[in-house]
């Protein structure tokens, strides 16, 4: 390996990091914010269940549904949790800054076996980025000289669909308390 690959792929990896680590954070946010809109959404919904008259079969179908929201929250909360996006995001920014230093070392001179080894401890001490981290560097990009612009542009078109899906399963999960909310609303005002 060449000085000039090596450093090449030192600044692939540290920028497939960085969009990891930035993907992480969008991730942990968004569920967050889910999850608090979902605990207040439940209130909400158990508050108005106490203000409105209905007979036992209703009240019975709104215990069932205040107890699958609640299983719901709970289940939801365990899973966000055991991912720990935000511990992971902070492994990756370790990463890239230790990417970042040596890449700085191999422009100055570093010998080349020392910075492979030091290229490698670094990538066993996080997890990996995923494929999708390191596309993003060249979306708009030919990866290699063989790629044509055709292949080109179904990955782009390929990461547009994949982004639309995921904004849509976000506002779809938005919503869908407000719906439930407004069906007992409508009926029962």
């Amino acid at each position: 390996m060449t000085k000039e690959q090596l450093s090449n792929r030192i600044w692939i990896t540290k920028k497939a990091r960085q969009n990891a680590e930035s993907r992480l954070i969008k991730t942990d946010n968004i569920f967050s914010f889910l999850l608090v809109y979902y605990s207040v959404a439940f209130a909400a919904f158990q508050l108005f269940s106490k203000f409105i008259d209905m007979n036992s079969v209703e009240a019975h179908k709104l215990d069932w549904i205040s107890t699958t929201f609640s299983l719901f929250i709970l289940v939801f909360s365990l899973v966000v949790a055991g991912y720990n996006f935000k511990l992971q995001a902070e492994r990756m920014k370790s990463s890239y800054l230790d990417l970042t230093d040596l890449e700085y070392q191999v422009s100055f001179g570093k010998p080349l076996n020392e910075a492979a080894a030091k290229y490698s401890e670094i990538l066993k001490r996080s997890d990996n980025h995923l494929g999708w981290d390191f596309e993003r560097i060249f979306l708009l990009r030919k990866i290699d000289s063989n790629e044509t612009d055709l292949m080109v542009i179904s990955r782009h078109a390929k990461h547009v669909l994949i982004f639309l899906i995921v904004w849509l399963m976000g506002i779809s999960m938005f919503l869908l308390p407000i719906f439930i909310f407004l069906n007992y609303l409508i009926k029962y005002l």
